[in-house]
């Protein structure tokens, strides 16, 4: 939809030109090149951004239950989702379900949870 708005502001610019006898708008052509700029810095710089994902690197500290469970009693927000240790201190506030939601679960296995097989009612 932009590309087509943008070549019909273009060939606008362009049939103006011809009308007044000029071979090309400049108008027009600083347009394009205005455009065609804003696009490819934009592309450049969703490219450096995704660039930066961090990929999932496998654990390599293994906790026990009761060292979870010590943790978890020693005020750390930690959740066991498919064996593996998440901290979710940081993720509360902007959590679609709400805090109320992760709060409850602290030191519990959400995986039935997270994969819609239980529903948190009452």
């Amino acid at each position: 939809m932009i590309a087509i708005s943008q070549l019909n502001i273009l060939l606008g610019s362009l049939k103006y030109a011809w009308f007044h006898g000029q071979s090309v708008s400049a108008l027009g052509l600083t347009h394009f090149v205005l455009v065609t700029c804003l696009i490819l810095g934009m592309e450049y710089y969703h490219r450096r951004h995704r660039s930066g994902e961090r990929h999932f690197i496998e654990p390599v500290k293994i906790i026990s239950l009761g060292e979870f469970q010590r943790r978890v009693d020693g005020g750390e927000d930690l959740v066991i989702l498919d064996d593996l240790v998440l901290n979710v201190a940081n993720f509360k506030n902007s959590h679609p379900g709400g805090k109320f939601l992760l709060q409850h679960n602290i030191g519990r296995d959400i995986s039935k949870f997270f994969y819609g097989g239980y529903v948190l009612e009452n």
